[in-house]
């Protein structure tokens, strides 16, 4: 465990391969009271192939792994992998070419942030899915779907194909090209989107935006 420390701490600024690998019980970087990032790393970042739980939870101002720039991955945990409880800004952000939590498991949570939490200004595919409570995503520039959030998920500003279906609140404006809606359970409004737009299969209220 990398914990209890109070001001910050960070890896960062390395150069070639960093992770954080192969640990077989729990591994957690957890109750850091300011800044903790794993930034600015080069190449190749990951913390993955751990065995057993493996949380980066509890800190009070910004953790972010942010600004890497090539492969960075929290993958290949075998049982529950949660990045939960931070009070302040939590973003896996800016990362430049592949970025996905993935290949989990058990049970994946990205949830109880306070304030700003946000996947977000990735430049290639980004997926997220399964998520329970709301979760917000937004300014993604190729290939995003999410699917399967039960609650109120916002979705905005992505440019390319975008595809949403089995959530409840939904709210989605100012995608530029295709985009489908289906299955939705509960309200849905869609507005400003460009190009194709289907909307279909929503159970209880619709408010059609071009409709006064």
């Amino acid at each position: 465990g990398i914990h209890g420390n109070t001001n910050s701490l960070g890896i960062h600024g390395n150069t070639n391969a960093l992770g954080i690998h192969g640990k077989t019980n729990s591994l957690g970087i957890h109750g850091n009271t300011n800044s903790l990032g794993i930034h600015g790393n080069t190449n190749a970042l990951g913390i993955h192939g751990k065995t057993n739980p493996l949380g980066i939870h509890g800190n009070t101002n910004s953790l972010g792994i942010h600004g890497n720039t090539n492969a960075l991955g929290i993958h290949g945990k075998t049982n529950s992998l949660r990045i939960h409880g931070n009070i302040n800004s939590l973003g896996i952000h800016g990362n430049t070419n592949s970025l996905g939590i993935h290949g989990k498991t058990k049970s994946l949570v990205i949830h109880g942030n306070t304030n700003s939490l946000g996947i977000h200004g990735n430049t290639y595919a980004l997926g997220i899915h399964g998520n329970t409570n709301s979760l917000g995503i937004h300014g993604n520039t190729n290939s995003l779907g999410i699917h399967g959030n039960t609650n109120s998920l916002g979705i905005h500003g992505n440019t390319n194909s975008l595809g949403i279906h089995g959530t409840l609140l939904l709210g989605i404006h100012g995608n530029t090209n295709s985009l489908g809606i289906h299955g939705n359970t509960n309200s849905l409004g869609i507005h400003g989107n460009t190009y194709a737009l289907g909307i279909h299969g929503n159970t209880n209220s619709f408010r059609n935006p071009w409709k006064h």
